[in-house]
């Protein structure tokens, strides 16, 4: 386990020059250990094996990023179990890994390793998605496919933080920072055909009172980016129906309003870098009333 003692280890070594051999030592260990990282039947012996591992590589990773200093590409950081798992090719074994542990889920109920199996690799999949490159390699489709069956199928009452429910609002906000990075029309094909952008808003339109502000912050910053993208403009009516546009025109009132009330007072760039992400979805709101 990630013990307090190894974190108290962790960030000494950083502050005080010793990264470099601290991340040679997470290298060899995270290598001896990855043949861990495979397809295994959930709740086989092979699973909860691997599912410790990877709770383990999570909790590392989000350490990573707390202390990482730069914002450049994933080899340029200091994120070295991010980086180490797309140099041995495992990031969509982990989704595929993500998205058999909620097919098993559907079929027989959670369990405490499954729940903790998916906010664990919840973690490190949000950590990675925030890198283009690690988008680069992604299977969109199915992507795509597992975040509108988990917005789909999201139940009514409030949602723990963790659950996936909440990450795939991160995954989406990760993405949409690098859809330059993308072939944009191919990616907005597949969130049109997943209809992920309707899910979405009928999601926020039933949870946006129980979300934290991070979460919500995330979730409207993604949708703000696609609605600004030209294949919406085009095929608006293809993303979003007409029910869930008439949904979006209380965004505004609901939660958007809000989002910019808890502006940094102090921070007057920050406050327009926060503006400027909220000005499409504020646009299509005010569409949306337009439309009738």
């Amino acid at each position: 386990m990630w013990s307090s003692k190894k974190r108290e280890r962790y960030a000494k070594a950083e502050s005080t020059g010793g990264f470099e051999e601290l991340s040679k030592k997470l290298t060899d260990e995270l290598q001896a250990k990855m043949y861990l990282l495979k397809s295994a039947e959930v709740m086989s012996d092979e699973w909860l094996a691997m599912a410790e591992f990877c709770g383990r590589v999570a909790k590392i990773s989000e350490v990573e990023r707390t202390l990482s200093k730069t914002s450049g590409t994933m080899r340029e950081g200091e994120e070295v179990a991010l980086r180490f798992l797309m140099e041995e090719g495992k990031l969509n074994l982990c989704l595929r890994l993500l998205v058999d542990c909620r097919d098993y889920v559907k079929r027989n109920g959670e369990t405490p390793e499954t729940v903790n199996f998916e906010k664990g690799m919840g973690l490190l999949l949000k950590n990675a998605w925030h890198h283009a490159e690690a988008l680069q390699t992604t299977d969109l489709p199915l992507f795509c496919s597992y975040v509108a069956s988990v917005l789909g199928q999201a139940p009514p009452k409030a949602i723990s933080n963790g659950r996936q429910e909440i990450q795939v609002l991160h995954y989406l906000k990760g993405l949409s920072s690098h859809l330059e990075s993308l072939s944009l029309l191919n990616f907005m094909t597949l969130l049109k055909n997943a209809k992920i952008l309707e899910h979405l808003v009928l999601f926020l339109d039933t949870h946006h009172g129980q979300l934290p502000r991070s979460d919500l912050l995330a979730a409207a910053q993604a949708l703000s980016t696609f609605v600004d993208a030209d294949d919406f403009h085009t095929y608006e009516h293809d993303h979003i129906s007409k029910n869930a546009a008439d949904k979006v025109k209380n965004f505004k009132i609901n939660f958007i309003d809000d989002l910019l009330s808890q502006e940094d007072k102090g921070d007057n760039n920050n406050n327009f870098d926060l503006r400027a992400t909220l000005s499409p979805l504020l646009r299509y709101v005010q569409d949306c009333h337009y439309s009738n």
